[in-house]
């Protein structure tokens, strides 16, 4: 329900209250009650003004579960770029798509083969042999982002 159809509905609520108040003062005035002959709907429409929009305000804020589509599709495409293929979502378990790319990385060192020296040794062991765990670690992070967001979009649901 959108925040115009919450408000729209809150002023049902005030208007129905009154339509009743004023049924039974109208009953009470026919049948000799208290009332009298002096109801007043202008009056009795008066009091209820206002009365139900205040207490469904603060449900105005409550966020649209499809506001989390797109950040939950990003996280699936960061996914996607750090999969390897053999990877899949930590929390439901799907297959991801494997990105080709990742792939060139392990063998970017036989591409370097003739690269020697402390640069060609520092890439091998801070970027080359560790590129794997770390990737898997993101794509474990980003996979977990995404199992919470489309929890949280389904607690909105």
């Amino acid at each position: 329900m959108s925040f115009d159809d919450l408000m729209q509905r809150a002023r049902e609520i005030e208007q129905r209250a009154a339509e009743v108040e004023y049924t039974q003062q109208t009953r009470k005035a026919e049948g000799g009650g208290p009332s009298g002959n002096g109801v007043d709907y202008p009056e009795i429409r008066q009091k209820y003004e206002g009365a139900a929009v205040p207490h469904f305000e603060p449900f105005t804020g409550i966020p649209d579960p499809a506001s989390y589509d797109a950040p939950i599709e990003a996280l699936g495409s960061a996914m996607e770029q750090l999969s390897s293929g053999e990877m899949k979502d930590p929390i439901s378990d799907g297959n991801i798509k494997a990105n080709p790319d990742l792939t060139r990385v392990g063998s970017a060192g036989d591409t370097l083969e003739d690269w020697t020296g402390e640069a060609a040794d520092n890439f091998k062991r801070n970027f080359l042999d560790p590129f794997p765990a770390v990737a898997k670690n993101q794509f474990l992070l980003l996979g977990v982002l995404k199992g919470a967001l489309e929890a949280d979009q389904e607690r909105w649901r």
